[in-house]
């Protein structure tokens, strides 16, 4: 069985601006403390992840970016992280996505080749922009249903990943019995039991289990209002990150999104 970790590097600035709460951007504490750590313990255990990033945490963590884009596979996560991408302008989100896509290839030094939308709103327009750019995947969609984050309509929407043009669309997993997250979130939430639930059945649905974290994972106390919203009751998800990966390593393939893009191609 096939699976996949990625972390999505949003920033405490992005994550309070949800809330219209000021966090200064270039002294961040999610990403400061949450980057080293993650990559230690993707180093520990080697494994190449993958890793979204925003325009503006480029710019303001320059060495940081660095450090993640020598050994893992990175990809676009927007410039501004707006909230509400999906329901602006084709002009804006094309800017959205140019900047930070230019930024990484003159600051990191690879191609982005792979897209997640930030809170996982994709439109038509995000995706004629992908092409343009002419990434191979995008990692956006979850199919199922969340008031404010993920409409209703995602519940019927394909779980397995499938080609949407020449986009290759890799939606982040639902738990396979009960239609809801299978994520960083929900695991940190509802404990590892929630994990080994799903793999079983995972397996016998033959669909890769794709999982996202934060950066805010590794951070082991939050500002309330996140821990509020993230519903985050105990101080051991840096913990997790790390059985998620050891459990994963034991019972599945782990690889990149380019490796499983590769090998849908050539298994569609």
């Amino acid at each position: 069985m096939l699976a996949n970790i990625s972390f999505d590097i949003d920033g405490k600035w992005s994550a309070l601006k949800y809330f219209n709460i000021d966090s200064n951007p270039k002294k961040d504490e999610f990403i400061e403390k949450g980057i080293p750590k993650i990559l230690e313990i993707l180093d520990n255990h080697r494994i190449k992840s993958n890793f979204f990033l925003v325009g503006r945490n480029i710019l303001n963590y320059k060495v940081l970016h660095k450090k993640i884009a020598e050994n893992h596979e990175v990809g676009n996560h927007s410039y501004s992280h707006p909230h509400n991408l999906a329901s602006l302008d084709e002009n804006t989100i094309r800017l959205e996505l140019k900047k930070t896509h230019d930024l990484i290839k003159k600051t990191l030094g690879v191609e982005p080749l792979g897209f997640r939308a930030p809170t996982y709103g994709l439109n038509s327009d995000t995706l004629k922009i992908l092409d343009e750019l002419n990434y191979t995947y995008d990692s956006s969609y979850i199919p199922a249903y969340y008031p404010g984050i993920t409409p209703f309509g995602n519940l019927f929407q394909k779980r397995s990943p499938h080609k949407i043009g020449k986009i290759m669309e890799i939606p982040v997993s639902v738990h396979p019995i009960i239609p809801f997250y299978l994520n960083g979130t929900s695991i940190i939430s509802l404990g590892m039991p929630w994990l080994r639930s799903a793999l079983p059945f995972m397996k016998l649905s033959g669909r890769p289990l794709i999982i996202n974290f934060h950066e805010r994972d590794a951070i082991e106390t939050l500002p309330k209002i996140l821990a509020k919203q993230l519903k985050r009751s105990r101080n051991n998800s840096l913990k997790i990150i790390e059985d998620t990966i050891i459990y994963l390593k034991r019972n599945t393939k782990l690889v990149t999104m380019s490796q499983l893009v590769d090998i849908y191609n050539k298994n569609p």
